[in-house]
């Protein structure tokens, strides 16, 4: 097995990073949450193209933009290399909420 970590996205340590550290990624025509969102469906097309399970953690279960940007970064993932073969790679996602309660899935 081999395991990727990556940084959280959409998280405010993007933010900071954008505003404050690295500034050779800041754009003058982008605002600072679209750079955040740019960087972040380009991690999850990479992790969508190479992981066979891809793990999305999420403090809260009422928090739909993680599923959104699942979906625009499956939208946005290239085709396969090989020509052989016509499936599309998928991996499987499995969601997990810190701070759920019981009632929260009933």
């Amino acid at each position: 097995f081999i395991f990727l970590d990556t940084q959280p996205i959409l998280s405010h340590s993007l933010l900071d990073n954008i505003m404050y550290g690295d500034r050779s990624f800041m754009s003058e025509h982008l605002s600072p949450d679209t750079q955040i969102e740019i960087q972040s469906l380009q991690m999850l097309t990479f992790l969508m193209s190479v992981c066979h399970v891809l793990v999305v953690i999420s403090d809260f279960s009422v928090d739909p933009m993680p599923v959104s940007l699942l979906k625009t970064a499956e939208m946005l993932k290239p085709p396969p290399l090989d020509n052989t073969t016509r499936e599309e790679h998928l991996p499987h996602v499995v969601f997990v909420y810190n701070f759920s309660d019981r009632s929260d899935f009933s």
